[in-house]
């Protein structure tokens, strides 16, 4: 298997971490705050040795704009979402799936040379875009994710302003 195949398989796994970093919603009268977590060191192995020393860009993201609040949106289908008033997210929901996503990949793939779209210190070699389509979590705790992933190569990247 091709260090590519299994950097394609490690995104996909940072994806499905997001989702099992998800917390139930509260039912107190106070708001209760959340962040989306990355996994721990350990907690999987890396594919270090094949992927070592490699760049990646990570973005453009883009989630769906029913999520664009603080208040976590939770249902079983896309076509019934309720807000839940008491639990939401501490950070920009954005924010915080693309530096979960960042700091999973940087630990899977054992690179510290994660940049985040648009390109500022470095031109990466490989790009990964992610469009969320779905991003819900289901009353009483899990979540459901899904979109398109995509990773290429760069050929003819510049960075911003150049």
């Amino acid at each position: 298997m091709s260090a590519l195949h299994r950097w394609s398989g490690a995104c996909c796994l940072g994806l499905l971490t997001l989702v099992l970093s998800l917390s139930s919603c509260s039912t107190g009268s106070t708001p209760r705050l959340y962040v989306l977590t990355p996994l721990t060191p350990g907690a999987t192995s890396t594919l270090a040795t094949a992927t070592q020393g490699l760049t990646i860009g990570v973005g453009p993201v883009e989630l769906p704009q029913y999520v664009n609040r603080p208040q976590m949106v939770t249902g079983h289908h896309a076509s019934e979402l309720h807000s839940a008033a008491l639990a939401q997210w501490a950070e920009p929901l954005q924010s915080g799936f693309i530096r979960v996503l960042a700091e999973n990949l940087s630990l899977l793939l054992g690179t510290e040379r994660i940049a985040l779209f648009p390109w500022k210190s470095f031109i990466p070699e490989y790009q990964v875009v992610i469009e969320v389509t779905h991003f819900l979590e289901e009353p009483g705790g899990g979540g459901i994710v899904g979109g398109a992933l995509e990773y290429s190569r760069q050929t003819r990247a510049r960075r911003v302003g150049e």
